[in-house]
């Protein structure tokens, strides 16, 4: 599948790990952006994670290993920030994300679920930030460096 050299970077660890995802439709992704905008953002910005509303941010080395932890065994959509490509992938489990991110190098990345209740993301400064429903749940996380 074509797509920004990110975006081969979750493929290639995809196909490498061999964890069955779901592409999300085009027009769907875009929706679920939107939506993730409207409940979360301050605005419109290049880095959704600097102007997410009303979040909590945790410094984390183990950011992925915890945001995994928060999916549990339930669905999450991954994505990236819009100008590393519009494709999100939707997996089973945060057992089946968690490899896929091991096996994938550092980038930065949102996190949320198929009714967009919460955004959690992963900087490229090890910083666990989360919005919505995920944010009792980071707010108990401790700083971890």
């Amino acid at each position: 599948m074509k797509g920004t050299s990110t975006e081969r970077f979750v493929d290639d660890a995809i196909a490498e790990t061999q964890v069955t995802v779901l592409v999300v439709d085009a027009t769907l992704s875009e929706s679920i952006r939107r939506t993730v905008r409207e409940r979360f953002a301050l605005s419109r910005s290049y880095w959704l994670w600097e102007k997410l509303k009303d979040s909590v941010a945790r410094r984390r080395d183990d950011g992925w290993s915890k945001a995994t932890d928060y999916v549990g065994e339930k669905h999450a959509i991954f994505f990236l920030n819009e100008s590393d490509g519009k494709r999100m992938w939707e997996f089973g489990s945060g057992q089946d994300l968690g490899r896929v991110l091991e096996a994938s190098p550092p980038m930065e990345s949102y996190l949320t679920d198929a009714d967009v209740t919460c955004v959690l993301c992963l900087n490229h400064h090890d910083v666990l930030i989360g919005a919505g429903a995920c944010k009792a749940w980071l707010s108990s996380e401790r700083t971890h460096q």
